[in-house]
Formats: C-alpha cells, structure tokens, sequence
C-alpha cells in the first residue's frame, strides 16, 4: 500500500493537477489495474482527473479497477458513459472519414452492426472477411471455463437467438450448470438476454459463426440432430407451428439425415401453402426434393400450383410438366388441368384447349370432370365457338349438380354466369356461384364470383355497388397470393375509382396493377399484352 502511495504522490507531483488516460484498460495486467483502482479510490485527495474506457465483458470477473469503478459510481464524484452501438448515420460519417464510399454504410451497419471494432476491421480490410476480425473473435472466446465454451458451442448451432430450455436438452446440463454457463457467457458480453425474456442472443452474428465453425463437423452434426428433436418434442402435434417445423428440417439436414429433412420440409410446405404463403411454401417444396422425396410427383405439382399463384408462369409449367411425367390416371388428368389453366391466364387459347382436352378423357371424378368441362367452355369461347362452348357449359352444370360439390357448382355457375348474354340469368348464375363458394370455403372461386358481379354492376351503373364488391375480391385474392388477379384487380378497382370521380386513389390502384402485371409472365421483364388484357375470370 506505501508503494502505490509514493508511486501516485510521485505521478501528481509531475504536473498538478494531473489528467491520466487510460484506452482499453480492460487489457491491464494484475498489477496495473491495482495501482489505477488505487488512484479511482483516491480520487476525493488528489489533484487528479483520471478517464479511463474499458469494455467489462472482456475484463476478468475479480478486475480491481472495475470493482473501484462501480463503488465510486455509488458514492458520487464519476461520470460513467456507457456507450450504444453506431447507427447508419455515424457510421456513413465513419465510412466517408476513412475515404470510403457513403453508399458502403448500410452494408457496413449490416455485417458490423453497429459494433465500432468490428466496423473499424471491415473499414481496414484488404477484403470483405478481415483476419483481424477473426482473431479478435477468437480472442473474446479466451479463458471460458469448459462450460461456457459447450453451452456457447451448442448455443451457435441453435441460430442467433435461442431459448433456455432448447439449450439445456441439446447441452443435456443440468439447471444449475446452465445458470452458471450462461451467466459467465452474458458477464462476458458474448450473450446477451433479449428484452421479452424469452431467451437469450448471440451479442453478434459474426461471433455466433466464429463459433459454429470452431466446432467439428462431428459435434456439429451431432448438436443438429439433438435440436431438431428437442424441437419436435415441444412442438404441439394439433398445431404445429410453421416456423418451427421448418427449423426442424433445417436442423435434420444439417445432421445429415436426409429422409426425416425431407418429410419436415414437405410438412412445413404445406403449413406455409396454408398459411398463404406461396414463396415459403415453394422454397420448402424445392428442398424435400432436393434431399429425395419420395413423392416427387406432388411436389412437382405442388410447386406447380405456387409458381402459378406468383405468376412466375415458365417456371409453373416446367413443374407441372415434370408432375405430368410421373403421374397416371387422374393424378395426370388434374395436372394437365393446370397447365391448361396456365396457358389460358397467358392467353394462348388452343394449347389451353388442348390439355384440358387430355384432362378431360383423364379425370375420374365427377366433380373434377365438371370442373374442367367449365374451363374448356370458357376457352372455346375465347376461341368463338358459341356452340361449343354452351354444351360444355350445359354438361359441366349437369355433372356438378350430380356430384353435389359446392366447389364444382362455384365453378360451374361462374363459368355460366360468364358466358350467358341475359342480364338475369347472368345475375343469378354469379350468385349461386358465390354461394356455393362461400359454403365451401373455396377462397379462389369467391373472388372470381365477386369480381364478375361488379363488372356486372358496373355495366349496369352501379359504381358503388361495383367498387365494393371489387374491393371484397380484392382483399381476399391478397390472401391467396394470386398475384395475376390480384393485378387485374387493382386494374379493375383503379378503373372504377376514375369513373366515380376519385382520380388520386385510382392512380394508386393502378400504379400497383402496373407493377404486379410487369412481375407476370413467362419470362422476367417481357410484354406479354394477353397477360394485361385479364378483366373476368
């Protein structure tokens, strides 16, 4: 104690009042540290400032200058900033400061966030994965206890965020060791607890991959086969969560267990198509098959019907082309269905007739029959066949009243409710399509049903009734994902909105119908006028 005495009357007796700064005094040896803390306790007898900056987490859990710092800090006489995280603003000016590019900064943010070292190591990279990062990752990983560096290990495998109980059945620690772990890994700032109290993060998304990747491929293996099934096991059988399940069979292909990724990302798919969402749900499809589902053929289809909704119309038609390779029988008829559906949103009326032809001689059940017998109605007249086109219509309405399905008798009172010239009986048919719609919870023939009666509306003159009928279809198509319909639409609604005097909210319709039809077609980009042309369905 008489040495650190003398040795700071010694330092304030060469400049008093002295100032003394101290940069990353987290990285003090023992004896350093001692002597500091001594001046910080002394504070109130010397002419002394002292500023010290320091990051906790990476000073030992016994430091003797943090343990100064937070006494001082209750008795009064410190100011103690504790500094946030860089937002895009500070580090744009960081970024332009080391004669970068402004623009760079968002980037920037994303891979630093907001974590002024790292920013600093991205900024003085000789490319975009800095060795000086890796190594100052690796050093905030230094002297864990054998605890902390598996809890820490098995936590990275789990993904960014995690919950308690997740980590304790994939690590199998006890509770108390899981306390113990976790509180030297949240004391050490390589986890923090997120704010709702569900869990726990990674402090960054670059420590977390440091992490992962220190393990080998072994325990990795092995830590993704435990999480899939710690998953399954709290995941409720009557509703399985969606993106719980798709964790499940991200974490079975990691493992290397093929079959069981597979049957997850099937069941995620459909949770996802449920759900109405039709880019998840075709991303998980894309996987199962990737890993081997047996089922090729329906996941084909499947992919099929979502590429449709999305309107991503050449990529729809190689899927259900590769479906109608497998398939045999009325499995082959629905999907030649399918394409002939994708050929009539493209306008292309003799192919559309052609496979709804072959759909037609494959169909076995009565309501399908029916079903398809109306889409060829429709499209012979297209092709001006009147004729044609009134028996088919007249043979589908015959067999959907015999199968008794409300969605076949939708369907089939739709197509009628198209094709008859006579007011009433165009009116009637539009009604008992949405009817039957309504009774069947069949999403798409509801919103062809609504749009038809407001155009019926409209040419009639009822503007109001016209427009909240559209606006009814509208909501409900923007479920289904329907993103040609949901185009038409919004064209249909803009036109409405002109004509009954309210040209600022037309223009917004019609701004979003241009770009969802720009989105529709075979290829990206390409003028496909039949595309734009879609009114009634």
């Amino acid at each position: 104690m008489r040495f650190l005495e003398a040795l700071s009357l010694l330092m304030v007796g060469m400049a008093s009042p002295a100032l003394l700064v101290l940069d990353d005094a987290h990285w003090l040896d023992r004896a350093s540290a001692e002597f500091v803390a001594y001046l910080v306790r002394r504070l109130d007898t010397l002419p002394l400032t002292v500023v010290v900056t320091l990051r906790p987490e990476d000073a030992s859990a016994d430091d003797p200058l943090v343990a100064a710092i937070d006494r001082r800090a209750g008795r009064g006489g410190l100011t103690r900033l504790d500094l946030d995280r860089l937002d895009v603003d500070q580090v744009a000016e960081l970024v332009e400061a080391a004669g970068r590019d402004r623009r760079e900064a968002g980037e920037l943010h994303r891979r630093s966030e907001g974590v002024p070292l790292f920013l600093v190591a991205y900024l003085t990279a000789d490319d975009e994965d800095p060795t000086d990062l890796g190594q100052l990752l690796a050093a905030r990983r230094t002297g864990l206890t054998e605890l902390a560096r598996q809890l820490l290990t098995a936590a990275s495998a789990i993904g960014r965020s995690f919950e308690f109980e997740v980590l304790r059945e994939v690590s199998a620690r006890t509770e108390d060791e899981m306390v113990i772990g976790l509180e030297e890994l949240v004391g050490r700032g390589l986890l923090r607890e997120l704010p709702d109290g569900t869990g726990l993060d990674f402090t960054h998304e670059r420590l977390r991959e440091a992490t992962y990747q220190s393990a080998t491929w072994v325990r990795r293996r092995l830590l993704h086969r435990r999480i899939a099934e710690a998953l399954v096991a709290r995941s409720p059988a009557r509703a399985p969560d969606p993106a719980t399940v798709a964790a499940v069979a991200h974490h079975y292909r990691l493992a290397g267990l093929a079959s069981e990724a597979a049957e997850s990302f099937t069941e995620a798919g459909h949770l996802a198509r449920r759900l109405h969402a039709p880019q998840a749900a075709a991303e998980h499809y894309r996987a199962a098959l990737a890993l081997g589902h047996p089922d090729r053929a329906m996941l084909h289809l499947w992919m099929g019907e979502l590429l449709t909704l999305a309107g991503e119309y050449g990529p729809a038609l190689a899927e259900l082309e590769a479906a109608a390779a497998l398939l045999e029988g009325g499995a082959l008829g629905g999907a030649e269905q399918r394409i002939g559906d994708v050929y009539r949103r493209l306008g292309n009326w003799e192919l559309a007739d052609r496979h709804l032809k072959a759909a037609e001689q494959l169909v076995e059940a009565v309501a399908d029959r029916a079903g398809v017998l109306a889409d060829r109605a429709v499209v012979a007249a297209r092709r001006l066949d009147e004729d044609r086109s009134g028996r088919l219509a007249a043979e589908a309405l015959e067999l959907a009243g015999q199968s008794g399905d409300p969605s076949a008798l939708a369907h089939v009172h739709n197509t009628l409710g198209l094709l008859d010239d006579a007011p009433d009986r165009s009116r009637y048919h539009l009604a008992e399509s949405l009817a039957f719609a309504e009774r069947a919870g069949d999403v798409t023939r509801q919103v062809a049903a609504l749009n038809n009666l407001a155009q019926m509306e409209r040419r009639e003159g009822n503007l109001d009734r016209a427009t909240e009928l559209t606006r009814r279809a509208l909501a409900l198509v923007a479920q289904m994902g329907d993103r040609h319909r949901e185009a038409a639409l919004h064209n249909n609604l803009a036109d409405l909105l002109h004509t009954s005097g309210l040209p600022h909210e037309a223009m917004d319709h019609l701004k979003r119908a241009v770009a969802l039809f720009a989105e529709v077609g075979t290829e990206p980009g390409t003028l496909e006028p039949e595309v734009w042309k879609l009114v009634e369905w």
